[in-house]
């Protein structure tokens, strides 16, 4: 039988959207053609009607873009009188027929919202759609589309408006669906179709700009099934304590009111359960069937579940894997000796080959350049990207294996799962320059920022100079362009550090602070759970206590106003990061968009500062106050000048630095370095740094540097002998501008 080419582009966009054929494209027109866009959005109890927001439009139309139909919108004065009296959408598109001359097509976009209820704590609304498509030469060719969604917002204040936009996506992408439809139901009309099998599975869902991260380990948040637990103690900090998938479940308005946008699980696979040496395998770690799902944390339909009500709420999830090595005494080791380098535990932490190829305080080493071993770690991945649909995976000590895995495993489950499929990789390391390499060679699309998590650790909870954290921020450039904006995720703690808390010493005003910088720099911020509690360890087993929901929100308030406040501001999700001033008490750091510029101020001293808002914005003389002993954000009004100042940021000038101490004890034959943060600095290593020289007692070497940025370094001798003496004290910082 041989189908029309009509009939064929209608089974494929059938195809298309109700998920027959995975990874279908949409229906391209072969030359691009003009549409009319027209929207409105009306209510159910008012004859008012108003225009929908601009980003709503905006994100229908990037949809009608990609099959090639270029919307003009129609001006909403030009209709709005007519559309209060009509409601029928035929009696609309009639009366939008004479702006509509000249385009081919026409899109009607009408939508009404209503509040429906408020339920644990989001306001709940329903948005109801329909969209109709018609070739204007042809009044009868016209293809209405119906569809319902639903919105939850955080505030009482919030209004009809912002629910739409809560949906914009959603909505954009339902548009999207039915100008398939309608234009393969066309007649003669020129289609590129684009739609084809394809067997590979892909990521349900995607990181977004203003996405943040909740780190639940799943046998510490909430105990949903007790019928899995097995042995349970919750009296034994190293025992398991009946935490599982169900248990998530039914916490998810927690989570969605906190405001996160990700969970990150645990590992939850098949594991051993016995202490060893004393030490609880709660936590998952210790794997030993990589492809199983681990009983006591629940079934694969429990995990189906959990990913469909987290898309009800337009969250996401990124599955925790654990590649590097099985369970101490796992029977993989007798079963499959080959699979391993069976070399013994690291003795040398400094010797990059025990670091690959040797154990982890006991955790026998898998070799992934075997290849049995390489393709047990593969279909393993892929059956959970097959199972769960999450949006990426943690992947768990990566210093432990060669980049060259990295770069080859990264690859291919971005090819199996999507291009934009996160690769998250932990590297606890606090120099940026090793972590950014670790991200280059590994081909990692994020990477846990531990550089600016020591850093805010020192500064806030140590009160160490912000230099420290201006010359985290200046290294941005080290890591790969897919990484600098959204994917260096940034941390307070997480389960192998100490909570905030303690770190700060119970000090909720540091934490505080603390949490109002990590929600404000660049990059997507993450949380461990029990932060908004206030959990408080210090050490393992501390540090990873059960959840306690019944206890007093300490920090959840401020972690849902943070995460409310940047969603909101592109400024804070968006924009290029400008350090514009500095000195030992205060950072200024502007984050610019073409939008919006917002100043992010730290003030660690004991007095309020002066800060005048830089003269290159173009925004007039404003001066601003930062509270002593604060953090603080001021948004403002889109520069005037951003096109040049984002220039002189991807272009910088190179100014010169000049390093320079009279204070220096010596020795003959000594030579004398600056080594630190920079590459021209040697990336705190000695080969590689800038020779200083001496002239009357005063030592003195000039350095090219890009223009405004913080610098941390230190004077180091290097004797004769080839001894190196690293200065005592702090680190220096210098700001250049």
């Amino acid at each position: 039988m041989v189908l029309s080419k009509k009939l064929w582009l209608l089974l494929a966009v059938m195809a298309l959207q109700f998920g027959c054929i995975s990874g279908a494209q949409p229906l391209k027109l072969k030359q691009p053609a003009a549409i009319s866009t027209v929207y409105v959005m009306q209510f159910p109890d008012r004859p008012d009607v108003l225009m929908v927001p601009d980003s709503v439009a905006d994100r229908t139309e990037a949809e009608l873009a990609k099959r090639n139909l270029q919307s003009k919108r129609i001006a909403f004065d030009t209709y709005a009188g007519e559309f209060r009296k009509k409601r029928a959408t035929d009696a609309r598109l009639l009366a939008v027929a004479p702006s509509t001359k000249g385009t081919p097509y026409t899109a009607l976009v009408e939508t009404q919202v209503r509040f429906y209820t408020y339920l644990n704590g989001r306001f709940r609304w329903n948005v109801v759609g329909r969209v109709t498509f018609v070739h204007n030469e042809n009044p009868a060719s016209a293809k209405t589309t119906d569809f319902e969604m639903s919105a939850f917002l955080q505030f009482d204040h919030q209004n009809e408006a912002d629910a739409l936009e809560y949906v914009e996506v959603a909505l954009a992408e339902r548009v999207g669906q039915a100008s398939d439809a309608f234009l393969a139901g066309l007649d003669n009309t020129p289609v590129d179709v684009q739609v084809k099998a394809d067997p590979k599975p892909r990521s349900s869902e995607k990181f977004a700009w203003d996405d943040s991260v909740y780190f639940i380990m799943v046998d510490r948040f909430a105990n949903g099934d007790p019928s899995n637990d097995g042995e349970v103690d919750t009296s034994d900090p190293q025992a398991f304590h009946g935490g599982d998938i169900r248990g998530i479940i039914n916490n998810l308005d927690h989570l969605q009111n906190l405001g996160v946008r990700t969970i990150w699980l645990s590992p939850i696979f098949k594991m051993r359960t016995a202490k060893f040496h004393g030490h609880g395998a709660f936590h998952g770690y210790w794997v030993e069937d990589l492809a199983v799902m681990e009983p006591r944390f629940g079934t694969e339909d429990d995990l189906k579940e959990l990913a469909a009500e987290l898309q009800k709420r337009d969250m996401r999830v990124i599955l925790d894997m654990v590649l590097n090595h099985v369970a101490p005494e796992s029977p993989q080791v007798a079963q499959k000796p080959n699979w391993f380098h069976g070399n013994g535990g690291i003795t040398d932490w400094n010797d990059p080959v025990q670091l690959t190829t040797y154990d982890v305080h006991g955790l026998p080493d898998l070799n992934q350049n075997n290849p049995e071993v390489y393709q047990h770690l593969i279909k393993s991945s892929e059956h959970w990207i097959d199972v769960l649909k999450p949006a990426g995976f943690r992947l768990d000590a990566v210093k432990h294996m060669p980049n060259d895995f990295w770069a080859k495993y990264n690859a291919h489950i971005r090819e199996y799962a999507g291009p934009e499929f996160v690769m998250l990789g932990e590297d606890l390391n606090g120099n940026p320059a090793d972590v950014a390499a670790t991200a280059t060679a590994g081909q990692f699309n994020a990477i846990f920022d531990f550089p600016l998590h020591f850093a805010m650790i020192d500064v806030f909870c140590k009160d160490q100079n912000v230099g420290r954290l201006a010359s985290v921020l200046s290294a941005d450039s080290m890591y790969p362009a897919e990484v600098q904006d959204r994917g260096l995720v940034t941390l307070l703690d997480n389960h192998d550090l100490p909570r905030v808390m303690a770190a700060c010493g119970n000090d909720r005003i540091r934490v505080r602070d603390a949490l109002t910088f990590m929600t404000s720099v660049r990059g997507t911020p993450s949380f461990t759970w029990g932060t908004e509690t206030g959990m408080a360890g210090a050490k393992e087993p501390d540090n990873r206590e059960t959840m306690d929901f019944k206890a007093d929100p300490i920090f959840g308030p401020a972690i849902r106003d943070a995460l409310q406040r940047r969603s909101k501001n592109l400024a804070l999700t968006q924009g290029k990061s400008w350090i514009a001033q500095m000195d030992e008490d205060l950072m200024v750091l502007v984050r610019l968009h073409e939008k919006q510029t917002a100043l992010v101020m730290v003030n660690r001293g004991m007095a309020l500062k002066k800060v005048t808002v830089p003269a290159a914005l173009g925004l007039g003389d404003i001066v601003l106050e930062a509270p002593a002993g604060s953090v603080s954000l001021e948004f403002l009004d889109p520069s005037p000048n951003y096109a040049a100042v984002i220039k002189s940021l991807e272009n910088p000038e190179t100014v010169e630095v000049e390093f320079r101490t009279d204070n220096l004890q010596t020795e003959e034959g000594d030579r004398v370095f600056v080594v630190g943060s920079d590459p021209r600095l040697g990336n705190w290593k000695v080969d590689g740094a800038p020779a200083m020289t001496a002239a009357e007692g005063v030592w003195t070497v000039k350095v090219p540097l890009k223009k405004s940025a913080a610098f941390a370094y230190k004077f180091v001798r290097k004797k004769a002998d080839g001894t190196v003496v690293w200065e005592d004290g702090p680190n220096r910082y210098v700001f250049a501008q």
